[in-house]
């Protein structure tokens, strides 16, 4: 018997919200509206973690429940490597919204897809990367601590946090 889920309204309100942005998605793709269903699965799989009693969403008795809470709130046709890639930038939201801010308007709208948008954050971010070995002393003083606290965190997440070397990015364009 696989357990129901349950949310409290606020919860339940997110949740509905992302269902109808997933509605528009499949008829529209749209940026804002794949966040809104990012945060909706986010709050799935935290209750259905929550429900299976594990803490790393992976499991027999997870995937059972959050399979069910997909079917229940007509999210299961989200491909799953969308929906990774989605829980993917859902972890980065500020340093991907700051990176969007930065594109011209014809570019943001071309980038509206979490496959996409992580495929192209990623490279943004690699070359970032690769850009601070020649940074200055004072930027390299100022991100230091961000840098440091990537680096430990590095091997822990199967998705890189690139906040801070986005963030340094836009502090340059700035």
């Amino acid at each position: 018997m696989v357990k129901v889920v349950s949310f409290d309204p606020v919860d339940a309100a997110e949740i509905a919200k992302g269902r109808e942005a997933w509605g528009r998605i499949r008829a529209d793709s749209a940026w804002e509206d794949w966040v809104l269903v990012g945060k909706a699965l986010d709050l799935g799989r935290h209750g259905c973690r929550r429900a299976a009693q594990m803490s790393p969403p992976n499991g027999s008795g997870y995937n059972r429940i959050f399979s069910q809470w997909l079917q229940e709130n007509g999210l299961s046709d989200i491909n799953k490597e969308a929906r990774s890639r989605l829980f993917a930038c859902c972890q980065n939201l500020a340093a991907i919204e700051a990176w969007r801010a930065t594109l011209p308007l014809v570019e943001r709208l071309r980038l509206n897809q979490p496959i996409e948008v992580w495929a192209q954050f990623e490279r943004v971010a690699h070359a970032m990367e690769n850009a601070t070995a020649g940074e200055p002393t004072a930027l390299k003083t100022e991100i230091a601590p961000q840098q440091e606290e990537f680096e430990a965190g590095r091997n822990n997440s199967k998705h890189r946090d690139w906040t801070w070397y986005i963030t340094a990015a836009v502090r340059r364009l700035v």
